[in-house]
């Protein structure tokens, strides 16, 4: 079929099935009419299976599930809210989207669904298990005639509607995995996530850079060059040499140039020229022909200095019309978050944690603490539990030896805590930086001090994107933590409650920047620039109420750690209830009550949050 049938096909189907929906007896005729009437499956029934057995604790069903472009359905009846829990036969409360994610643990990898769809007859909801914590794309019925190629992927199982893979020398590539080995070496821990990143983003901007010398284009962000990646140049370079043209541009470019602290000096300034962005592709894995390990994450932003009526935002093989798309690669206006050094509103602040730069002298395992207390027993009242980021998400301590506070004739009086100062002291001074040369004049101290008194909440700084809460946490100050920890001392369980909510996490998604696909939770980006709730005394007791509450759910489970309690199949339905109750407090906190479009939809949330931080930045 042609598109102009295709609409025709797409008006009747709409028409027909309009206000009708008995979940048990009409959905394989919906689905069925669907791919045979509007998208041209011949034989429809050998196409898409229905009621495939699935072994929970019972046996259920799985309402539809088409192998080929490995799409999982989910039927509800006519007028079911799809994005609210359903009492299941076990007694817990899953929306159908979490009734399908559990369908999915007990298929083989292999039988694992790309698409997600929930339906209820007059809405589609479509999840993209690429991005399991993200926002689900909606299609009405009503709009099908307009957009019923967003549904499209249901039978397209060889064409994209744009190529993934990226066309590169292969020599080219073979130098930039030279160089890659060759930088590795320099890296203690080359294969850590965080060295990873670096190093694919290095190589990378090194290839740019190459091109950007023969083309003469440095300097034309004049003294912000050091802020921003260099690829950037390459946009504003070609928001100049077009300006008053009706041409348009697009780059393959590196992520870091739509997220985090790059958006503000980097947009800034190109948006000046009055550049419209025309199309985006969100981020993707570029995988190198060099070595398995030469992957980074990159965006394709078209650009011109036309603002058209729709642009399009690519996520996946997935495509939307929106009015605009900002900066941030959404579907929302030109409002770019800058660095702020205090919280934007009156709440506790937010600190990195500590950091010894000891060469790990002051560090130990269990283990090893034991066997040093066994030689130095005066030690044992020195050592602190110690975690960093890992450590907090997976529940493993460390130990920290922590002598800032020993006398002179008490560290005298123990040898071998004293051969470690030494040793601290020896490494400090053999340092090329001054700061650390410097820091040699006071070995028992630690480069960054954050210790506070009584509980504080904790937050990684880096946390997998696969989540849909970054989890936070209270420790109490017999626990020091490393600088890939965010502390906030004079915290309660309303801040918990806030920064725990669905509300948050939408902010953070949106604004924060990304280590591959794990958040990189900033302290000046994401938290001092979050607009905070002003609620009345009601709405917050009620929200330290649910806060409270996962933290009790929690609890519940003291042999799991949070890695395992916010794992999107492993978490268990009291947490989950936990959440959702807290996610309508906040809500209810800000307005975006049952009704609103901020309450079901995270691009109106977020939109709302952007208009709230512009008018607290006036």
């Amino acid at each position: 079929m042609n598109d102009v049938e295709q609409r025709v096909a797409a008006k009747t189907f709409a028409a027909y099935w309009k206000d009708k929906g008995y979940e048990k007896g009409e959905s394989q005729s919906f689905w069925l009419s669907l791919l045979r009437d509007v998208f041209g499956k011949e034989h429809p029934e050998q196409f898409i299976l229905f009621e495939e057995q699935v072994h929970l604790d019972h046996t259920s069903f799985i309402d539809g599930n088409i192998p080929e472009t490995k799409v999982l359905i989910e039927q509800k009846g006519l007028g079911k809210d799809l994005r609210k829990p359903i009492k299941q036969s076990d007694g817990t409360y899953l929306t159908p989207f979490q009734q399908a994610k559990r369908y999915i643990t007990e298929l083989p990898l292999s039988q694992h669904p790309r698409w997600v769809v929930t339906c209820n007859f007059e809405k589609f909801l479509v999840y993209d298990m690429e991005r399991p914590g993200g926002e689900p794309e909606e299609i009405l019925l009503e709009n099908l005639e307009k957009e019923y190629y967003r549904l499209q992927f249901l039978v397209d199982s060889g064409n994209e509607h744009l190529k993934r893979e990226m066309e590169v020398s292969i020599a080219a590539g073979e130098i930039v995995g030279l160089l890659y080995d060759a930088f590795a070496k320099q890296y203690a821990d080359p294969t850590s996530e965080r060295a990873m990143t670096s190093l694919n983003v290095l190589c990378v901007r090194l290839v740019f850079c190459l091109y950007a010398e023969d083309a003469g284009i440095f300097n034309v962000f004049g003294e912000d060059l050091g802020n921003v990646d260099y690829v950037a140049c390459w946009f504003k370079k070609a928001a100049v040499f077009t300006k008053n043209t009706a041409i348009r541009c697009a780059f393959v470019a590196t992520d870091s140039i739509c997220q985090g602290q790059q958006i503000y000096p980097i947009w800034k300034n190109i948006l000046q020229d009055d550049i419209y962005i025309n199309f985006a592709y969100k981020f993707f894995k570029w995988n190198s022909e060099a070595g398995k390990t030469a992957t980074v994450y990159v965006i394709i932003v078209g650009f011109s200095h036309i603002e058209d009526r729709e642009a399009l935002l690519f996520s996946g093989d997935r495509v939307i019309k929106v009015p605009h798309i900002s900066p941030y690669l959404t579907a929302a206006e030109d409002i770019l978050v800058s660095s702020r050094n205090k919280p934007l509103c009156q709440v506790p602040v937010f600190k990195m944690g500590n950091q010894p730069i000891d060469n790990g002298n002051y560090l130990f395992t269990k283990s090893e603490m034991d066997n040093f207390v066994e030689k130095e027993p005066n030690s044992q009242k020195y050592f602190r539990q110690w975690l960093d980021g890992a450590g907090f998400l997976n529940n493993t301590f460390k130990y920290c030896l922590w002598l800032g506070g020993c006398s002179p004739a008490e560290l005298k009086a123990m040898p071998e805590c004293l051969k470690l100062v030494k040793a601290v002291k020896e490494y400090r001074e053999k340092s090329n930086r001054k700061s650390t040369k410097k820091l040699a004049d006071t070995p028992t101290r630690f480069q960054t001090e954050n210790m506070p008194s009584g509980n504080y909440i904790a937050a990684p700084e880096v946390s997998s994107g696969n989540r849909r809460y970054i989890p936070m946490g209270f420790l109490d100050e017999n626990t020091f933590c490393s600088n890939k920890l965010r502390l906030m001392s004079g915290a309660t369980l309303f801040h918990f409650g806030v920064l725990q909510s669905n509300v948050h996490m939408a902010w953070t998604r949106t604004v924060c920047g990304y280590y591959g696909p794990s958040y990189q939770y900033s302290i000046n980006i994401v938290y001092n620039n979050f607009p905070w709730p002003t609620p009345t005394d009601a709405q917050k007791a009620k929200i330290e109420q649910t806060a409270q509450a996962i933290l009790d759910a929690r609890a519940l489970y003291p042999d799991s750690s949070l890695a395992e309690l916010y794992d999107e199949v492993l978490m268990p339905p009291e947490l989950i209830r936990a959440h959702q109750a807290n996610d309508r407090a906040v809500m209810a906190a800000y307005g975006f009550t049952k009704g609103t479009p901020e309450f079901s939809s995270e691009s109106a949330c977020v939109a709302s949050l952007m208009r709230m931080y512009q008018e607290l930045t006036k």
